[in-house]
């Protein structure tokens, strides 16, 4: 959290980036049509205001971006990652305190289930598996040819 704080970006250099020539439309020169010089100015303004507030609104995103305790992680990630555990291991697991659960590596290292106890789980979902191959068809090729008779007049 503190390296991505230093990376943030001051909110005053966003903020001070837009220029006049950002904005899209022509600056308004004075003319003598009071009523459309009027106009005119008050479209560049609104553009202008529009290009200002674009950049407050990215500072303040760089800044909650930049100060956020943890990275935001969308809840369809959450929910595709979360692996639930099996019944009879939460009711143990949650009436213990978590001193109680691991207090060495090696207590760590025996709670993780082995290579083969991983292969045995598989074997009992293989054997319960159903292959259904559906018989192979199609249907009967067929030639036709022709032999051009180069006798018959």
């Amino acid at each position: 959290a503190k390296q991505l704080h230093l990376l943030e970006t001051p909110s005053e250099t966003i903020m001070e980036s837009v220029t006049d020539d950002d904005v899209r439309e022509p600056k308004p020169e004075e003319t003598k049509y009071l009523g459309a010089s009027k106009f005119l100015k008050n479209i560049w303004k609104n553009a202008k205001a529009k290009k200002e507030c674009n950049a407050t609104l990215h500072a303040n995103i760089n800044t909650w971006r930049c100060h956020s305790p943890t990275f935001p992680f969308p809840d369809r990630l959450l929910r595709c990652v979360k692996m639930e555990s099996p019944p009879l291991e939460k009711g143990a697991l949650k009436d213990l305190p978590a001193i109680q659960i691991a207090q060495t590596p090696s207590e760590l290292l025996a709670m993780r289930r082995s290579q083969q106890e991983y292969a045995d789980d598989l074997d009992e979902m293989v054997k319960k598996f159903v292959f259904c191959v559906p018989k192979a068809g199609a249907q009967q090729v067929t030639l036709d040819s022709c032999k051009v008779d180069l006798t018959a007049s």
